[in-house]
């Protein structure tokens, strides 16, 4: 069982370096002899668990363990959060969606009917704009720096309504703001009249996986009291799907 163990614990150190780690830097931190270590991490290499980088030789995680990982939350994510979106439309009695990035569009996944209609239509397989839904603007806040600013290369800043973010200036720092705060708030900035919070959702590598996104008519959430309670049943929504999907508390950003 010992080789297990150590693999285990060279998948899980290297899961947390986001630029690896090299072999003697490995077998620091694990505290094993380099040939021990050398020996475990080639196996995982020819699995393809691990990756070695061929100029600087770092160890990274490689691409079966991060499909494993993307396939089995990636299939579990609208399970996962079914009953607590479920629980918080019916609570709140507002529409309420579950979002995904795919590739370079945030991708609403399900969609709960609140009681009273929008004009903006969510439906599951729509796109949410980047720069002016909190449902995208929740998951792109906790994106590494590289990976958001790569998906937000080049995109198009429509103005939807008076209120909407136009430059990459102001975005980032909404993003900042959402990161700051827990969530994001969406004020009348895509669609007229309607408000909106969007809170992130994290997986068992501790990264961002999804967003889950109250929407309202801004009537309805005039007073404070009311906003303050959906906000807070939002956070807490998203913090049940996340420990649903192995999410550790401890860690709650990608730079953890």
């Amino acid at each position: 069982m010992q080789p297990i163990v150590r693999a285990l614990k060279i998948l899980r150190t290297l899961g947390m370096s986001q630029a690896g780690l090299t072999l003697s830097e490995l077998a620091t931190h694990i505290g094993l002899p380099v040939s021990t270590t050398y020996r475990i991490a080639q196996v995982l290499q020819d699995e393809g668990f691990l990756i070695r980088t061929p100029a600087g030789k770092r160890y990274m995680i490689g691409p079966s363990a991060r499909t494993l990982v993307s396939e089995t939350s990636g299939a579990y994510v609208r399970q996962a959060g079914h009953s607590y979106a479920s629980e918080l439309n019916r609570m709140t009695q507002e529409t309420v969606f579950l979002s995904e990035l795919v590739g370079n569009q945030a991708v609403c996944i399900a969609v709960y009917e609140g009681m009273r209609p929008l004009r903006f239509l969510v439906r599951p397989g729509g796109t949410l704009p980047l720069h002016a839904a909190a449902g995208a603007r929740a998951i792109l806040a906790w994106l590494p720096d590289l990976d958001r600013t790569h998906v937000l290369d080049g995109i198009e800043y429509t103005r939807w309504t008076s209120k909407t973010i136009t430059t990459p200036s102001e975005l980032y720092r909404k993003l900042d703001e959402t990161r700051e705060q827990g969530y994001d708030i969406c004020d009348d900035e895509l669609e007229e009249r309607a408000w909106a919070v969007g809170a992130p959702i994290f997986d068992l590598t501790n990264r961002v996986r999804a967003s889950i996104t109250v929407v309202a008519p801004l009537e309805s959430m005039s007073d404070q009291v009311r906003r303050a309670s959906v906000i807070d049943l939002t956070e807490k929504a998203a913090r049940s799907i996340s420990t649903e999907l192995g999410f550790f508390e401890t860690a709650k950003s990608p730079d953890s």
